[in-house]
C-alpha cells in the first residue's frame, strides 16, 4: 500500500495572515492561525482558508462552537472577496444565506482590552488626520481653494484649513511629538513659534487646554509690550520735533522767544 505523501506546510502564507489581534473577538495579543477547512481534509495553506484567532476563540472554532461561515465572512472582508468566493476557494458548500456576524461590542472583552482597542483606534485616527493634511496641501498645489476642497471632500472649510495649517507647521514626522495628539500640534500651529510650543507641551506635559492658555497669555502679553514700546517711541519722536522747534524760536529771539521762555518757566516751575 502506497503511503500518502507528507503534507508540506506553507509557513510563509501562514505568517502572512498572523496579525496582532484575534480576527473574531478583536482581542489584542498572541494569536494562533486557524484553518477554516481542517488540515485533515487535505486543504493546502491558502489565505482564504486561514484566520488569526486568540487561543480561546481557536478552541471554540475547533470545537465547532463558532460557525465556520462567520469565519468565512471575516476572511472575505480581509481578502476583499465575497463570502461565496471564499467558500469556493476552500471547497466547502456555498450556503443560501450566511449567518449574521456578532457585533464587536457583543463579544466578550475585558476593560483593559477595550481600552487598548480604543487606544489603537485613536492612534489610527491621529495618523489619518496627518494624511488628510498632506492630501489637502497636495490639492492646494493644484490650485484648488480651501472652499473648493471642502466641498469636494464633504467637510467644513474650517476643518480643511485646520488640517492644512497643522500639516504645514509640522510637515515631517521628525518635527512632530508622537506622544502628543494632533490637537496639541494644532494649538502649537496657531502660535508664532510652533516648534517652541510643541516642545514645551511635551516637556511640561500640558493638556491641549493648558497649551492654548499658555500661548494666549504669553503671546498676548508680548503684543501688549510691543504696543507699549511703539507708543513710547512715537512720543519720543514727537518730543524731539517739539524740542527742535523750541530751539529755533529761541535762537531767532524777539517777543516769541521771550513768551516761550516764560511759558517754559511756568511749566517747569523754575
Amino acid at each position: 500500500m502506497l503511503e500518502k505523501p507528507a503534507r508540506i506546510t506553507d509557513w510563509g502564507t501562514i505568517d502572512s495572515v498572523r496579525g496582532e489581534r484575534c480576527e473574531y473577538c478583536g482581542k489584542p495579543g498572541l494569536v494562533e492561525v486557524h484553518h477554516i477547512r481542517p488540515r485533515s481534509k487535505g486543504r493546502r495553506d491558502i489565505r482564504p482558508n486561514l484566520i488569526s484567532l486568540c487561543w480561546k476563540c481557536h478552541r471554540k472554532a475547533q470545537a465547532h462552537e463558532i460557525d465556520r461561515l462567520e469565519l468565512v465572512q471575516l476572511v472575505a472582508k480581509r481578502e476583499g472577496m465575497t463570502p461565496e468566493e471564499v467558500c469556493l476557494a476552500i471547497e466547502i458548500p456555498v450556503p443560501d444565506t450566511f449567518p449574521l456576524l456578532k457585533a464587536p461590542d457583543a463579544r466578550e472583552c475585558s476593560l483593559d482590552e477595550l481600552l487598548q482597542a480604543y487606544a489603537d483606534a485613536e492612534k489610527a485616527e491621529q495618523t489619518c488626520r496627518w494624511a488628510k493634511g498632506e492630501i489637502i496641501e497636495m490639492m492646494r498645489s493644484m490650485g484648488l481653494s480651501y472652499r473648493k476642497i471642502a466641498s469636494l471632500v464633504g467637510c467644513s472649510e474650517s476643518t480643511v484649513r485646520k488640517y492644512a495649517k497643522t500639516y504645514r507647521a509640522f510637515p515631517d514626522e521628525s518635527v512632530r511629538v508622537p506622544e502628543l495628539s494632533f490637537e496639541h500640534h494644532w494649538a502649537a500651529a496657531n502660535s508664532s513659534d510652533p516648534a517652541k510650543w510643541i516642545a514645551r507641551a511635551a516637556d511640561e506635559h500640558l493638556s491641549t487646554r493648558q497649551l492654548r492658555k499658555a500661548i494666549l497669555e504669553e503671546e498676548a502679553s508680548s503684543e501688549v509690550k510691543a504696543a507699549a514700546g511703539a507708543e513710547e517711541e512715537r512720543e519720543v519722536r514727537e518730543a524731539r520735533k517739539v524740542a527742535e522747534k523750541v530751539e529755533k524760536i529761541i535762537a531767532r529771539g524777539g517777543p516769541g522767544a521771550e513768551l516761550l521762555r516764560e511759558k517754559l518757566r511756568e511749566l517747569l516751575d523754575i
